[in-house]
């Protein structure tokens, strides 16, 4: 049986000769093709570059696994699991994610293109791209010590202390603060009022 490397091809016509895997010659230069041709339809050429590279990083993978790849059909759910738990060993979950969004879109072209019967990396799982941190609120001492904390009383010290009362005792975000006016707070019984339709979180 007759081998080719299966190349990616730089958009500037030279050749960038990676195996994504060993397949007989008519359908190596096919491969090629598909892939040539996925690479060109970048309009970035960062990104272009950037998928190039994720390409090149997924074959070399896939040649220090055996037994050896003879097709793209013969890449299993198995080999892009692996792959994703050799990025997280070395790559923040973003670049993981982003490379593995790589290797699935050139799945979908290939499938398209009749190469695959289907996408092996559907429906593996991707590391959270942020970690969710716990909130803390502040203790009422907090609190008291930041709003003491403005020193002898000025218009503009007033201005910073009101402010942050408000968002202290509203719970409202910094963006929604600072776009309040003083013609959209009304007192009722005693209690001060701010419409909903004057904060961007509004869902009533």
């Amino acid at each position: 049986m007759r081998f080719i490397v299966a190349k990616l091809t730089h958009h500037s016509g030279g050749d960038m000769g990676n195996d994504l895997v060993k397949t007989r010659s008519g359908e190596g230069r096919e491969l090629s093709a598909i892939i040539g041709t996925y690479l060109k339809n970048f309009l970035s050429e960062h990104t272009r570059l950037a998928y190039e590279a994720d390409f090149r990083d997924f074959a070399k993978f896939l040649g220090s696994r055996a037994p050896r790849l003879t097709h793209p059909k013969e890449i299993r759910k198995d080999d892009v699991i692996a792959y994703r738990e050799e990025l997280r060993a070395h790559y923040s979950p973003t670049s993981v994610n982003r490379k593995m969004s790589a290797i699935s879109s050139l799945f979908k072209e290939l499938k398209n293109a009749h190469l695959i019967d289907h996408n092996p990396a559907d429906g593996i799982k991707r590391p959270p791209s942020r970690v969710k941190r716990e909130r803390h609120g502040f203790t009422d001492r907090e609190v008291n010590l930041i709003l003491g904390a403005f020193g002898e009383p000025s218009l503009k010290m007033l201005q910073k202390r009101a402010l942050f009362h408000f968002l202290f005792f509203t719970g409202v975000r910094i963006s929604e603060a600072l776009n309040v006016r003083v013609e959209d707070v009304s007192a009722q019984e005693n209690v001060g009022v701010v419409p909903l339709l004057t904060l961007k979180y509004n869902d009533a």
